[in-house]
């Protein structure tokens, strides 16, 4: 019982350093997309309720949108969605939080 314990102590520790790790690493790309990004903003992009635009208006909650954009005439194919975005709104700041995000042609990425 003493060994399993030996091991699973820094077996614990090392994944909570990673978690840490890849927690600061999201947050700083998140930073570097929209630097005007706060904390809470994240949570609202991460709220999983149902709720509707009006009533989160209503009670002062921030409104999260996606907007897709699908090419036109002079694309690859016309039904490919070429812009992706993500919209939140907080109503405190009075200030849209704005993440554009790249969409590469089929699955190789830029050099």
């Amino acid at each position: 019982m003493r060994r399993l314990r030996a091991a699973l102590i820094p077996s614990i520790v090392i994944l909570a350093g990673l978690g840490v790790i890849a927690l600061v690493g999201l947050w700083t790309g998140i930073h570097n997309l929209a630097p005007r990004t706060g904390l809470l903003d994240l949570f609202g992009v991460a709220d999983p309720g149902t709720d509707s635009v009006a009533w989160k208006v209503q009670h002062g909650r921030p409104v999260n949108l996606l907007l897709l954009a699908r090419g036109g005439a002079g694309g690859d194919n016309l039904n490919f969605t070429d812009t992706i975005m993500l919209v939140s709104l907080p109503p405190r700041s009075r200030r849209a939080v704005v993440i554009s995000l790249p969409r590469f042609a089929g699955s190789r990425f830029p050099p």
